[in-house]
């Protein structure tokens, strides 16, 4: 970056919360043990492995949301970027965790007035929506 120069968005941090997601968890990860009439479940694993960018209800959040990782983007360097982070959730109602939910929040804060973006899905829908990891 030039000396002065500005970069867009300058700040991130990246959020983790557990949901409750049984209805997609039947209708797409155990659909595979019964495709019409053929066990298919050797496909699960891999279903359950990829991560799914969808757009999260906030009333599946069934836990507290946790800052993971946080960065100057202006400042960082190549280490900074790893996100390496140990995390603890809180239970918010009794019900099941299936997945995780991922979601990011970045500042513009170099202009004449600051601006923030958030993918939470408490805030209004944005076209990144969020990134879903499913448990075993």
């Amino acid at each position: 970056l030039k000396e002065g120069g500005m970069l867009l968005p300058n700040k991130a941090s990246l959020f983790l919360s557990g949901i409750e997601d049984a209805k997609y968890k039947n209708d797409k990860i155990h659909f595979w043990d019964n495709v019409y009439g053929f066990n298919m479940s050797v496909v699960k694993p891999a279903a359950m492995f990829e991560p799914l960018v969808d757009t999260v209800d906030p009333q599946q959040i069934a836990t507290s949301t946790v800052k993971l990782w946080e960065v100057d983007l202006l400042t960082a360097k190549k280490e900074d970027m790893q996100v390496n982070s140990g995390f603890n959730l809180t239970a918010l109602r009794n019900d099941y965790v299936h997945a995780v939910c991922l979601h990011f929040d970045v500042a513009f804060t170099q202009g004449h007035k600051p601006l923030f973006l958030s993918t939470s899905p408490r805030e209004r829908w944005t076209h990144w929506r969020q990134t879903v990891m499913y448990l075993h």
